[in-house]
C-alpha cells in the first residue's frame, strides 16, 4: 500500500477522533445533560437592564482571575437584573451550517502563503462539529441555552470558553449556536453588577466569584460584533457590552487594562488584544481605547526590558508595579495562560500591518518565532521558561498552534510548512487546546473579519 504523504493526512477527517467520547463524559447536575444540537434562531437573547456605561494534564492550572493575593478587592455580588430570553423551541433541531472557508478573506500573501491560508480554514471546518459535539452541551438551568464544558477537567463553566465557542460558531455562521450560548451569558445569575459574564460557574451551578476575566469579556464582545453584521439585531447587545467593558476593564487615570472588573495589581500579556481596541474605540466612540493600546504596548516592552535574557516569551502573570517579579506561583512561565499571547498579537499584526499596533505586535512575534523556529517543528513543548527551557516533555496543540501563529512573520517557508502541519497533525483532544485551535486555525484561515 502506497504511504500516504503528511499533508494527505491532515486532510483526513477528525471526526473518528471523537466518537463515543461524549458518551463516556457525564456531568452531575442531576439528570445527565446531553450533547446539544443547534438551535434554531429564533429569538435574539437581549439584555435589556443590564449597565450600559491540556494532551494536557487533568492538573493544568486553571485561569482563575481572583487570586488569593489580591483577596479583600472584590466587589459585593449584587447582578444587575437582566432579562434573558429564549434562544430557541424547547425541541431544538440541528442546523447545516455552511463551510466557513467559502468565507474567508484573503490574508497579506506577503504574511501567510495561499495554501496555508486554504489548509488554515479547511481544518476549522473539519474540526468545528467533532469539537462542539463534545463541548457545547445543553444548559441544565437555562431554558434552551448551551454552555461550554470543560469536560477533561472540572466539568466546569468558564467565561473564556463561551467566548472562544461564540466566536467559533459566528464564524461558521451557526447562529444557532451562537444564540444559545448568548443565552446563557445573558442570564441574570451568570452577569455580575458590571454587565459582565462571572468568570466560573462550578459542576454543581454555584458560582463562586463575581467578577469577570477582561480576555473573555473581549473575545465575547467581538464575537457579538461580528454577529451584529450578520443580523444587526445584535448590535443593541455588541454596544452594550463595549460599553461596560469600557466602563469596567480600564484603570483611570492610566488607562491600563484590568484583569477582570473587580479586582487589579496583575497583569497577564495574553489579556493584550490590540487587534480588538480599534474596534472597541469605533463602537463605543470613546478615545480612551488609544490610551489604553499605548499603555498595553509600553507595558509589554517593560516586560521584555525585565528579562534580558529572555526568548521573547512572555510569562503568565507579573505584578503591575514590578514586571520582573511573578503574579503567582507559575507567572515567571510561558505556560497555559501566556500562550495565547501570539494569538493575540497575530491578529494585530494581520489586520494592522501599516501601523503602531501591528508594527508592535509584529516584533513581539518576530522574537517569539525566532526560538520556536530554532528549536524545530517536532520538537514544541507544553510550558516554558522564559529562557526556552521546557517544562514538559509532551506536546500540545495549544504550544504548536502558537507558534503556527508567530510564524506568519517566518521568512523559512519550510518551516511556515512544517509547523502548520505538525499542528493541524496533532490535535490534544481537550477543552482548551481544541478550543483554541479554532481560533488559530480562523485566524490563518482567514475566518475572523476585521
Amino acid at each position: 500500500m502506497k504511504e500516504l504523504s503528511r499533508r494527505q493526512l491532515l486532510k483526513i477527517t477528525a471526526a473518528g477522533l471523537v466518537n463515543g467520547l461524549a458518551a463516556a463524559c457525564t456531568l452531575r447536575f442531576g439528570p445527565t445533560p446531553t450533547v446539544a444540537p443547534s438551535p434554531s434562531e429564533t429569538t435574539i437573547p437581549t439584555a435589556t437592564s443590564a449597565p450600559a456605561p491540556t494532551a494536557e494534564p487533568a492538573t493544568r492550572i486553571i485561569n482563575s482571575p481572583s487570586p488569593q493575593a489580591v483577596a479583600g478587592t472584590n466587589p459585593p455580588d449584587t447582578p444587575t437584573p437582566v432579562a434573558a430570553t429564549s434562544a430557541a423551541p424547547d425541541t431544538p433541531t440541528a442546523q447545516p451550517s455552511p463551510a466557513a472557508a467559502e468565507t474567508a478573506t484573503p490574508l497579506p500573501e506577503a504574511l501567510y502563503p495561499p495554501d496555508l491560508q486554504k489548509e488554515m480554514a479547511a481544518a476549522f471546518d473539519r474540526f468545528y462539529p467533532d469539537f462542539r459535539d463534545r463541548y457545547v452541551l445543553k444548559d441544565p438551568v437555562v431554558p434552551n441555552a448551551l454552555r461550554v464544558v470543560k469536560i477533561d477537567e472540572d466539568k466546569s463553566i468558564v467565561s473564556e470558553g463561551q467566548g472562544y465557542w461564540e466566536l467559533a460558531a459566528v464564524i461558521k455562521g451557526d447562529m444557532a449556536t451562537f444564540s444559545g450560548l448568548l443565552a446563557h451569558d445573558l442570564y441574570p445569575q451568570y452577569l455580575n453588577a458590571a454587565g459582565l459574564s462571572k468568570w466560573q460557574i462550578l459542576a454543581d451551578g454555584s458560582v463562586p466569584d463575581p467578577n469577570s476575566a477582561t480576555d473573555a469579556d473581549l473575545d465575547q464582545w467581538f464575537a457579538r460584533h461580528l454577529a451584529a453584521q450578520k443580523n444587526p439585531q445584535y448590535q443593541a447587545e455588541s454596544l452594550r457590552l463595549a460599553q461596560a467593558i469600557t466602563a469596567a476593564d480600564i484603570s483611570r487615570p492610566s488607562g491600563r487594562l484590568r484583569p477582570s472588573n473587580g479586582w487589579d495589581g496583575q497583569y497577564d500579556a495574553a489579556y493584550s488584544s490590540p487587534g480588538y481596541y480599534p474596534l472597541l474605540k469605533d463602537e463605543t466612540g470613546n478615545s480612551i481605547w488609544d490610551l489604553v493600546a499605548a499603555t498595553d504596548r509600553d507595558f509589554i516592552d517593560a516586560i521584555q526590558a525585565a528579562f534580558p535574557n529572555g526568548k521573547g516569551l512572555v510569562p503568565n502573570w507579573v505584578q503591575q508595579s514590578n514586571p520582573s517579579q511573578p503574579g503567582r506561583a507559575d507567572g515567571l512561565l510561558f505556560g497555559w495562560d501566556a500562550v495565547r499571547f501570539p494569538w493575540r498579537q497575530a491578529m494585530a499584526a494581520l489586520w494592522y500591518p501599516d501601523n503602531i499596533a501591528g508594527q508592535h505586535a509584529k516584533k513581539q512575534l518576530e522574537k517569539i518565532n525566532a526560538f520556536f523556529e530554532s528549536q524545530g517543528a517536532a520538537n514544541i513543548k507544553a510550558v516554558y521558561d522564559l529562557t526556552g527551557k521546557p517544562q514538559n516533555s509532551y506536546t500540545a496543540a495549544a504550544f504548536v498552534g502558537a507558534a503556527a501563529c508567530a510564524s506568519i512573520v517566518s521568512t523559512n517557508a519550510d518551516y511556515r510548512t512544517q509547523i502548520a502541519e505538525t499542528f493541524l497533525g496533532n490535535p490534544s483532544n481537550t477543552y482548551f487546546s481544541d478550543s483554541l485551535t479554532l481560533m488559530y486555525t480562523a485566524l490563518l484561515g482567514g475566518l475572523l473579519p476585521h
